[in-house]
């Protein structure tokens, strides 16, 4: 339907990424380690709250930016929890001062930085998959 109603909100000031992280960690009742991986990068996925096909939209944008951040040799991690707690009054505030408009949730992050042992690949994943001719 080329609705296109999300918004990537590309993070790289570690200040701003880390207070956004102690509002969420206060908000879900995490202790004060809460840090969404201490990113270099933090990509916020948004989108209206009422599109209906907000969560798919947004997943399927963050699956290529995993893709590509790998291609690139960076490692990258899903920020699930923003979509438990983007209302709450202290994480709202943060979000608008990111230019996240109020009327957008956050349906996924994308942490971005180098790997801690040095390698963007992926462990290899064995899973069922059946083949119907």
């Amino acid at each position: 339907m080329n609705n296109q109603k999300w918004q990537f909100t590309a993070v790289n000031n570690r200040e701003k990424i880390q207070s956004l992280a102690r509002a969420v960690g206060k908000a879900l009742g995490r202790d004060e380690s809460y840090n969404m991986y201490s990113p270099e990068v933090l990509i916020i996925c948004s989108n209206e709250k009422d599109n209906k096909f907000k969560e798919v939209d947004n997943a399927c944008a963050m699956e290529n930016i995993y893709i590509a951040s790998t291609a690139l040799g960076l490692g990258c991690v899903w920020i699930n929890q923003l979509k438990d707690c983007f209302d709450t009054p202290e994480v709202r505030k943060h979000l608008n001062d990111l230019g996240i408009p109020e009327n957008h949730g956050v349906f996924g992050c994308a942490a971005i930085g180098y790997p801690a042992d040095g390698s963007a690949h992926p462990k290899e994943i064995h899973g069922k998959y059946l083949i119907i001719n």
